[in-house]
C-alpha cells in the first residue's frame, strides 16, 4: 500500500514539474517561437527592432547576454528594406557580405544588400527564406551563398533559433524531406531542459530588446567593443573576436564521414533555383575557408568541398546563373590575416569575391 502511494505522489508531482517547466518555456519563450497569448505581440517587437536598424546610420549595438530569434528579426528586416536589389541567403559565413559599409561585396551586382544570413543555414532555410522573398517584388535578386554542408546531407533546420529541437515546414510535401511534425516537435521543445536554461536566463537577465543601442560612428574594418548589426543587416563582430586569432578545432568542421554531395539535396536545391528563376536573378556564392583548412588534404571537409564546388559550377552552367567566389581561398585571393576563424571570414576577404 505503502509502495503505491508512494509511486502516486512521485507521478503527481513529476507531472506537475513538467507543467511548471512547459508553462516557462512557453510564456518565456526566450526566442520567439510561440503564439503570444498576452496583450503585446512578439513579432511586433522584431518589427520594431527591425526598423529601428534599417533606419540606424551606424547600425545597432547587439546586447551581449540577449537572445533573439534571427530568423525573425531578418524576416522583419526585410519588410523594411524598401530599395534593396539583392537579398543574402546564407549562414553565419556571409554574414559579412554588405553594401553598406567601406569593404562591400558584389558591387556591380548588388549596389543595395539585405543580409539574411542566419546562423548555421542549411537548405531548409534556403527554402523558407525563398518562401518569404516571393512576396517582396522589390528585390530583384537573390544570392545564395552556398555552404558546403548545405548540399552534404538531406535538409534539416540548423540555424540558431531551433538549435535545440527540429522541425520541418508542413507544406514542403517532397520525399527528399524528414517528415517530422512541427506542431510535435514544439510540443517536445516545451519540455527541453536546454531551452528550459534560456527561458530562466531570459527572465533574470537585464538585456532586452530596447538595450538595442544605436551605434556611434566607427570604422567599419575594425569594429568596436559590441557586435553591430548594421543597416544592410550584415554584422560587425566585436574587436575581441576580430582579434583572438586563428584557430582552434580545424577538425571539428569535418562533415560527418561524407566525401561527396547528397543527390537529393542538390535536386531539391536546383528544382527550388527553376522555380525562383521564374521571379528573381539568381546568383551563386561559395565563401572561402582558411588557408590552413586547406593544408588538410585527406580530411573529409576538403573533399567534400571540392566535391560540391564542382556540382554547384555544373548546376551554375546548365541553368545559367552567374557564380562568385570560391571554398578554396587561394582561388578566392584570401590571405591568412582575412578570418575570423578558420571557416569565417572579414569582410576584406568578402570583397574580394569576384
Amino acid at each position: 500500500m505503502a509502495f503505491f502511494k508512494y509511486t502516486k505522489t512521485i507521478l503527481l508531482v513529476s507531472i506537475v514539474a513538467l507543467f511548471i517547466i512547459s508553462a516557462i518555456n512557453f510564456i518565456v519563450d526566450p526566442l520567439q517561437i510561440y503564439p503570444s497569448v498576452f496583450s503585446y505581440n512578439k513579432k511586433n517587437t522584431y518589427k520594431s527592432l527591425a526598423e529601428k536598424i534599417i533606419t540606424s546610420k551606424y547600425g545597432l549595438i547587439t546586447p551581449k547576454e540577449t537572445n533573439y530569434n534571427e530568423f525573425e528579426l531578418k524576416k522583419s528586416l526585410l519588410k523594411y528594406s524598401n530599395h534593396t536589389d539583392c537579398a543574402i541567403i546564407g549562414s553565419s559565413r556571409s554574414m559579412q557580405i554588405s553594401s553598406f559599409r567601406e569593404n562591400s561585396s558584389l558591387n556591380k551586382t548588388c549596389p543595395s544588400i539585405i543580409n539574411l544570413a542566419v546562423s548555421g543555414a542549411s537548405l531548409q532555410e534556403y527554402i523558407d527564406l525563398s518562401k518569404i522573398l516571393t512576396t517582396y517584388p522589390h528585390v530583384k535578386t537573390i544570392v545564395f551563398v552556398i555552404d558546403p554542408w548545405s548540399l552534404v546531407s538531406e535538409p534539416a533546420y540548423q540555424w540558431e533559433a531551433y538549435k535545440y529541437f527540429f522541425i520541418n515546414t508542413p507544406e514542403n510535401n517532397t520525399d527528399t524531406l524528414e517528415k517530422n511534425s512541427s506542431t510535435v516537435s514544439l510540443l517536445q521543445n516545451l519540455f527541453n531542459y536546454r531551452y528550459l536554461m534560456l527561458s530562466i536566463n531570459k527572465i533574470f537577465q537585464t538585456s532586452q530588446f530596447s538595450d538595442f543601442e544605436v551605434a556611434p560612428f566607427f570604422d567599419t574594418t575594425i569594429g568596436i567593443e559590441d557586435n553591430v548589426i548594421l543597416p544592410d543587416g550584415s554584422t560587425i563582430p566585436a574587436i575581441s573576436i576580430s582579434n583572438r586569432g586563428i584557430i582552434n578545432g580545424i577538425n571539428s568542421y569535418q562533415i560527418n564521414d561524407a566525401v561527396s554531395y547528397n543527390q537529393n539535396a542538390l535536386k531539391l536545391f536546383s528544382d527550388l533555383v527553376v522555380q525562383l528563376k521564374k521571379q528573381f536573378n539568381i546568383v551563386f556564392v561559395m565563401t572561402p575557408y582558411h588557408p590552413k583548412v586547406w593544408e588538410l588534404n585527406n580530411q573529409p571537409i576538403v573533399k567534400i568541398m571540392e566535391s560540391v564546388e564542382s556540382e554547384i559550377h555544373v548546376l551554375a552552367k546548365s541553368l545559367n546563373i552567374a557564380t562568385f567566389g570560391s571554398y578554396n581561398p587561394a582561388k578566392a585571393g584570401c590571405l591568412d590575416g582575412e578570418y575570423y576563424d578558420s571557416m569565417h571570414m572579414k569582410d576584406s576577404c568578402t570583397s574580394k569575391l569576384k
